[in-house]
Protein backbone atom coordinates (compact mmCIF):
# COMPACT_ATOMS: atom_id res chain seq x y z
CA UNK A 1 0.00 0.00 0.00
CA UNK A 2 1.19 3.27 -0.64
CA UNK A 3 1.34 6.14 1.97
CA UNK A 4 -0.09 9.41 1.93
CA UNK A 5 -3.93 10.32 1.52
CA UNK A 6 -6.45 7.36 0.46
CA UNK A 7 -8.26 8.78 -3.30
CA UNK A 8 -12.73 8.58 -2.55
CA UNK A 9 -14.49 6.59 -5.45
CA UNK A 10 -16.04 8.56 -8.22
CA UNK A 11 -19.04 8.16 -6.82
CA UNK A 12 -21.76 11.23 -8.75
CA UNK A 13 -24.51 12.23 -6.51
CA UNK A 14 -27.49 14.61 -7.66
CA UNK A 15 -28.31 16.48 -5.07
CA UNK A 16 -32.04 16.54 -3.04
CA UNK A 17 -34.08 19.11 -4.32
CA UNK A 18 -36.49 19.96 -1.73
CA UNK A 19 -40.39 19.60 -3.19
CA UNK A 20 -39.10 17.74 -6.51
CA UNK A 21 -39.71 14.13 -6.99
CA UNK A 22 -37.07 12.08 -8.41
CA UNK A 23 -37.19 9.65 -11.01
CA UNK A 24 -37.76 6.18 -9.62
CA UNK A 25 -34.94 3.83 -9.08
CA UNK A 26 -33.46 2.21 -12.69
CA UNK A 27 -34.10 -1.77 -10.65
CA UNK A 28 -37.70 -0.75 -10.42
CA UNK A 29 -40.35 -2.61 -12.93
CA UNK A 30 -42.66 -0.36 -14.37
CA UNK A 31 -45.62 -1.05 -12.54
CA UNK A 32 -43.29 -0.75 -8.94
CA UNK A 33 -41.86 2.81 -10.45
CA UNK A 34 -45.56 4.04 -10.48
CA UNK A 35 -46.16 2.95 -7.45
CA UNK A 36 -43.16 4.85 -6.45
CA UNK A 37 -44.74 7.92 -8.11
CA UNK A 38 -47.73 7.49 -6.04
CA UNK A 39 -46.48 7.61 -2.50
CA UNK A 40 -43.85 10.70 -3.86
CA UNK A 41 -47.09 12.60 -5.10
CA UNK A 42 -49.39 12.41 -2.01
CA UNK A 43 -46.55 13.20 0.52
CA UNK A 44 -44.88 16.42 1.73
CA UNK A 45 -42.06 17.45 0.68
CA UNK A 46 -39.30 16.15 2.10
CA UNK A 47 -41.05 13.34 3.47
CA UNK A 48 -38.70 10.43 1.99
CA UNK A 49 -34.98 11.34 3.05
CA UNK A 50 -32.57 9.63 0.24
CA UNK A 51 -31.73 6.77 3.34
CA UNK A 52 -35.42 5.92 3.22
CA UNK A 53 -35.54 5.29 -0.64
CA UNK A 54 -34.48 1.34 -0.26
CA UNK A 55 -37.13 1.17 2.10
CA UNK A 56 -40.10 2.82 0.20
CA UNK A 57 -38.25 0.54 -3.16
CA UNK A 58 -39.33 -2.69 -1.30
CA UNK A 59 -42.69 -1.26 -0.51
CA UNK A 60 -43.41 -0.46 -3.72
CA UNK A 61 -42.91 -4.44 -4.76
CA UNK A 62 -44.93 -5.37 -2.14
CA UNK A 63 -47.50 -3.60 -3.38
CA UNK A 64 -47.03 -4.71 -6.78
CA UNK A 65 -46.81 -8.27 -5.48
CA UNK A 66 -49.48 -8.39 -3.65
CA UNK A 67 -51.97 -6.99 -5.97
CA UNK A 68 -50.91 -9.40 -8.58
CA UNK A 69 -51.27 -12.50 -5.87
CA UNK A 70 -54.84 -10.62 -5.16
CA UNK A 71 -55.25 -10.54 -9.09
CA UNK A 72 -54.43 -14.27 -9.37
CA UNK A 73 -56.68 -15.16 -6.03
CA UNK A 74 -59.80 -13.41 -7.80
CA UNK A 75 -58.89 -15.50 -10.88
CA UNK A 76 -59.36 -18.99 -9.33
CA UNK A 77 -62.60 -17.48 -7.07
CA UNK A 78 -64.14 -17.19 -10.76
CA UNK A 79 -64.19 -20.84 -11.50
CA UNK A 80 -60.64 -21.73 -12.46
CA UNK A 81 -60.47 -23.63 -9.60
CA UNK A 82 -61.75 -27.40 -9.10
CA UNK A 83 -62.51 -27.75 -5.60
CA UNK A 84 -62.28 -31.34 -5.54
CA UNK A 85 -58.67 -31.12 -6.82
CA UNK A 86 -56.23 -31.69 -4.01
CA UNK A 87 -53.33 -30.02 -5.71
CA UNK A 88 -55.48 -27.14 -6.79
CA UNK A 89 -56.66 -26.16 -3.56
CA UNK A 90 -52.79 -26.58 -2.16
CA UNK A 91 -51.63 -24.24 -4.62
CA UNK A 92 -54.53 -21.70 -3.67
CA UNK A 93 -53.40 -22.49 -0.02
CA UNK A 94 -49.60 -21.31 -1.18
CA UNK A 95 -51.44 -18.25 -2.84
CA UNK A 96 -53.14 -17.38 0.46
CA UNK A 97 -50.17 -17.36 2.47
CA UNK A 98 -47.94 -15.27 -0.12
CA UNK A 99 -50.86 -12.78 -0.47
CA UNK A 100 -50.98 -12.46 3.55
CA UNK A 101 -46.97 -12.34 4.08
CA UNK A 102 -46.89 -9.63 1.09
CA UNK A 103 -49.56 -7.80 3.61
CA UNK A 104 -47.34 -8.10 6.28
CA UNK A 105 -44.13 -6.59 5.09
CA UNK A 106 -46.59 -4.02 3.56
CA UNK A 107 -47.64 -2.96 7.19
CA UNK A 108 -44.21 -3.39 8.80
CA UNK A 109 -42.42 -1.03 5.81
CA UNK A 110 -45.16 1.98 5.86
CA UNK A 111 -45.34 1.66 9.84
CA UNK A 112 -41.90 2.31 9.21
CA UNK A 113 -41.89 5.31 6.78
CA UNK A 114 -44.65 6.39 9.24
CA UNK A 115 -47.34 5.65 6.20
CA UNK A 116 -49.81 4.98 8.23
CA UNK A 117 -53.15 7.12 8.96
CA UNK A 118 -52.03 6.33 12.88
CA UNK A 119 -48.61 7.42 12.38
CA UNK A 120 -49.50 10.79 10.45
CA UNK A 121 -52.48 12.22 13.15
CA UNK A 122 -51.08 14.50 15.71
CA UNK A 123 -51.44 13.46 19.16
CA UNK A 124 -51.96 16.64 20.47
CA UNK A 125 -54.70 17.03 18.00
CA UNK A 126 -56.42 14.45 18.10
CA UNK A 127 -56.58 13.62 22.41
CA UNK A 128 -58.80 16.91 23.10
CA UNK A 129 -61.18 15.83 19.79
CA UNK A 130 -61.46 12.10 21.47
CA UNK A 131 -62.01 13.95 24.68
CA UNK A 132 -64.71 16.40 23.88
CA UNK A 133 -68.28 15.46 24.50
CA UNK A 134 -70.15 14.94 21.36
CA UNK A 135 -74.71 14.57 21.43
CA UNK A 136 -75.60 10.85 20.41
CA UNK A 137 -76.55 10.78 17.12
CA UNK A 138 -78.24 8.11 15.69
CA UNK A 139 -78.49 8.90 11.68
CA UNK A 140 -79.72 5.28 11.17
CA UNK A 141 -82.81 6.16 13.24
CA UNK A 142 -85.50 8.53 11.40
CA UNK A 143 -87.89 9.90 13.53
Amino acid sequence: MKPGRKTQPDVIMEPDVPGEMPDPPEELSEDEGKEWRRYWAVSPPGWFPRETWPLLVQLCRHVVNARWLGETMQEVRAGLLDPTNAEEIKHLEVITRLHDREGRAMAAIMEKLRLTTQQRINRNVAAPMQAEEKPEVRPWITQ
